[in-house]
């Protein structure tokens, strides 16, 4: 991927990146070759001192923090960890959120993610004072990708609004650095909430460090500017397509035969499609120009149209 011109890595999950026994070699030799680290996603179990600091020792742009649960007990009762490793984690923020402060890049950017779950949804506002406590930089509510909410969840979406409400209030009503985005797209609640920063704005100005993370009407680029290669091999053009959109294997043919590959140019070429239509013919599209990973199969997203049909066809 260096002779393609590569210069950032993300290395997210599935699972813990940081139990891959070779983890602190492929940092180095990302940090040794000029390639940046442009996040890491991680439960923080495994992100002690010493790997911090080696993580921190070149261009490292975002921690992607998944902690799951947000007090012991429930920690405990969902990864069936021991309690005194949830408070290792918190240790390992911390050390990371102090290093952070020391740098004078300011980076890596703190990211804690909530996930609504059944050990979650009740209480959001306890999340939001552990995440001012632990000084993130970003808290993001939202429901887990591919994974259904459950019933209880969804009968609770009174509940779960009412609390969101009041974080929006109390960051609105102190000083402090802290932003909260949300995704709860499949819980309704988007609209809801960006009602109610309209109906604010007639009295006040709506803050803007509580970010609706699907509030956005950019064209997507992603297939000239990255790619996502599965820890089998497998290549998705991204995140939001993993289990439909399939486009080679680095074990089965180089990763510069498969970018400049066949699959690969037919999707740029779908997606040139929607870039060259004017403004006024947008509403001939099946669904939004953005990303819509929520999206059905058959609107929206380039990726989820072609590569599924694609997929299909030449596999039969």
């Amino acid at each position: 991927m260096r002779k393609l011109g590569l210069r950032e890595v993300r290395l997210s999950g599935g699972g813990e990146p940081t139990c891959h026994p070779d983890f602190q070699k492929i940092i180095s030799y990302l940090y040794e070759h000029g390639i940046a680290l442009y996040d890491l996603t991680t439960n923080g179990l495994l992100c002690d001192k010493p790997m911090i600091d080696l993580l921190c020792s070149g261009n490292w742009g975002g921690a992607v923090l998944s902690l799951q649960a947000f007090d012991a007990k429930d920690w405990v009762a969902m990864t069936g960890g021991l309690q005194k490793d949830f408070y290792r984690i918190l240790d390992n923020i911390q050390y990371l959120v102090e290093k952070k402060r020391s740098s004078p890049s300011s980076s890596p950017d703190l990211l804690l993610i909530c996930g609504i779950d059944d050990h979650t949804y009740k209480k959001l506002t306890r999340t939001y004072d552990l995440a001012l406590d632990l000084g993130v930089d970003v808290l993001i509510f939202t429901t887990y990708n591919n994974v259904p909410v459950p019933r209880k969840i969804i009968s609770a979406k009174g509940a779960i609004l009412n609390q969101m409400r009041e974080i929006r209030s109390d960051l609105a009503s102190t000083d402090n650095s802290m932003r909260v985005c949300y995704s709860l797209n499949e819980l309704g609640l988007n609209e809801s909430l960006l009602q109610d920063e309209l109906q604010d704005e007639a009295h006040s100005v709506p803050h803007k460090d509580f970010i609706c993370m699907d509030d956005y009407d950019e064209p997507c680029f992603m297939p000239w500017y990255g790619t996502t290669i599965r820890a089998n091999g497998d290549v998705v053009p991204c995140c939001a397509a993993l289990d439909h959109a399939h486009i080679g294997n680095i074990h089965e043919r180089p990763i510069t035969t498969i970018w400049h590959g066949k699959k690969y140019k037919g999707l740029r070429a779908q997606f040139e499609k929607i870039l060259r239509l004017k403004e006024v013919d947008l509403h001939l599209l099946p669904g939004r120009i953005a990303c819509t990973p929520f999206a059905p199969p058959d609107k929206g997203c380039p990726v989820k149209i072609y590569l599924e049909r694609l997929v299909r066809y030449s596999s039969r």
